[in-house]
């Protein structure tokens, strides 16, 4: 004859779901179509360009970049926020302010984000005395 044998698990805790993605505010939004408009305008490059699926020309991957970068780092998007604004994955979203954060070394790159960096500080500013 055959012995069952039975095995007794111990009992698992119930699994734990993982905590929901905060959701893009208006206010993200907003500042990420800013971002966007800026960086479209002192590029070149039509906005819906930078929001295209595709990478584009070379022109267009450097203003989405750069606006990506605004949005996060002059404007305080969370890239999560950023990423779906941009309809791109977190990941590129990281990787887009990291490429700009490197070519910051380049004088010409520098001087063009910073100008961009000032514009929007100028208009917050004057958003802010107007409400």
């Amino acid at each position: 004859m055959t012995q069952i044998v039975s095995r007794i698990q111990p009992e698992r805790a119930p699994a734990k779901r993982p905590a929901p993605k905060p959701r893009a505010t208006a206010a993200d939004a907003a500042r990420c179509r800013l971002a966007i408009q800026l960086a479209a305008h002192r590029f070149e490059v039509p906005r819906t360009t930078l929001l295209g699926r595709g990478r584009g020309s070379r022109r267009a991957s450097v203003a989405r970049q750069v606006a990506i970068y605004l949005a996060h780092v002059a404007l305080s998007v969370p890239l999560d926020a950023a990423a779906r604004q941009f309809k791109r994955d977190r990941s590129t979203v990281a990787f887009a302010c990291r490429q700009v954060e490197d070519r910051r070394d380049e004088p010409a790159f520098d001087a063009a984000v910073a100008d961009l960096e000032l514009a929007l500080k100028v208009l917050l500013d004057l958003a802010a005395e107007a409400a």
